[in-house]
């Protein structure tokens, strides 16, 4: 046996761990992202949005309309915040 064997590298190679941190990552990222879309469906159905949604032209707007008298003020958020934005 020679004297410098046990500093060659293993037939593994250096990476061996990177596919399983990858797949482990992966797995993670799923069950996060079904746990969200699960809870998403519980909270809109415990806490619904104040208003109501409107039919604008064959689109649907949701509409929450509050106070009296004149001028109308038209709060409309950005394409990524929510309506909740306003409040």
């Amino acid at each position: 046996m020679n004297r410098n064997s046990h500093h060659l590298p293993s037939s593994r190679g250096r990476w061996w761990w990177l596919p399983n941190l990858a797949l482990g990552l992966a797995s993670l990222l799923l069950l996060a992202s079904l746990a969200g879309n699960a809870l998403r469906a519980v909270w809109r159905g415990a806490y619904p949005p104040p208003g109501q949604m409107v039919d604008v032209g064959g689109y649907r707007l949701h509409l929450h309309c509050m106070g009296q008298g004149e001028p109308s003020v038209i709060f409309e958020a950005a394409v990524t915040s929510p309506g909740l934005t306003w409040g």
